[in-house]
């Protein structure tokens, strides 16, 4: 699981994630304990994205920066950089994700 290596709330928000690793061959392994601080995170995180959606269907209409960005760390959104075998089993990892939050 990715941690932050720095959250700065001082003028613009800014969060640094660490990366995903090549040598792990991107892996991500969702650990989501169930209880409040899961339950308030995901809050926090909905209220978050939906911040920067646009005022007129009930966002925030905060400004998209989209610059940099994918060299400070969106490079593992890359396919060639997705797990091995993740698209044939996204239809079952999506149920299950919605099963466990029912």
């Amino acid at each position: 699981v990715p941690r932050p290596w720095h959250i700065s709330m001082t003028g613009e928000f800014a969060i640094l994630m660490e990366s995903l690793s090549a040598s792990l061959g991107w892996q991500q392994h969702a650990v989501i304990p169930a209880g409040a601080s899961t339950r308030a995170v995901l809050r926090w995180l909905a209220k978050f994205h939906a911040l920067y959606l646009p005022a007129d269907i009930g966002g925030g209409g905060g400004p998209l920066r989209t610059e940099g960005a994918w060299d400070c760390g969106l490079q593992n959104m890359a396919l060639e950089r997705r797990p091995a075998g993740e698209v044939d089993k996204l239809s079952r990892t999506l149920e299950c994700f919605a099963e466990a939050f029912a």
